[in-house]
């Protein structure tokens, strides 16, 4: 949907920054997107921020509720993002802990699907275990479908994809 190309021109500055508001912020803005001492980053209010990680291979997603955004950046560049750079200190480490990313679950929260005031739910429900891989699941909504997403075999995140029609 979008050109070969975009995604680095969106994430390149286009506008110098002042830096007021601390280093990550001294570094330019693109398309949307801050430039950062590491990668690039969306920004939400209060500590909301999509981290992006491209020498890491990785993406960061942070929900917070504080005014010092920049003390929010300093613990991650200063404790997660050492530790995206080195392996796993002993044999094993990483299965193991693909294993019990494989285990992990966010029990749902058992209720009414009667809004108070009166409004029903969709019924739409997620329980159980996605699927395995990359196939999709029963349709929660007219045209969209819930895709977990894996990682080295495990499935540890999931994404929303318009079904087509």
């Amino acid at each position: 949907m979008l050109p070969a190309g975009w995604a680095d021109l969106a994430a390149a500055p286009h506008m110098p920054t002042s830096g007021d508001a601390g280093p990550d912020w001294r570094s330019g803005y693109g398309f949307q997107f801050w430039q950062s001492r590491h990668g690039y980053r969306a920004d939400g209010a209060f500590g909301q921020f999509c981290l992006v990680l491209p020498e890491q291979a990785a993406v960061v997603a942070l929900t917070a509720a504080t005014m010092n955004m920049q003390a929010v950046l300093d613990a991650v560049w200063e404790h997660l993002l050492p530790a995206m750079d080195r392996a796993p200190s002993e044999p094993g480490a990483a299965d193991r802990l693909a294993r019990r990313l494989d285990g992990l679950e966010v029990p749902t929260v058992a209720g009414d699907t009667q809004h108070r005031d009166g409004a029903r739910s969709s019924g739409s429900r997620f329980g159980g275990r996605p699927p395995a891989g990359d196939s999709p699941s029963t349709p929660a909504r007219p045209g969209w479908t819930f895709m977990p997403a894996t990682a080295s075999g495990s499935s540890i995140a999931a994404r929303w994809r318009e079904t087509p029609r």
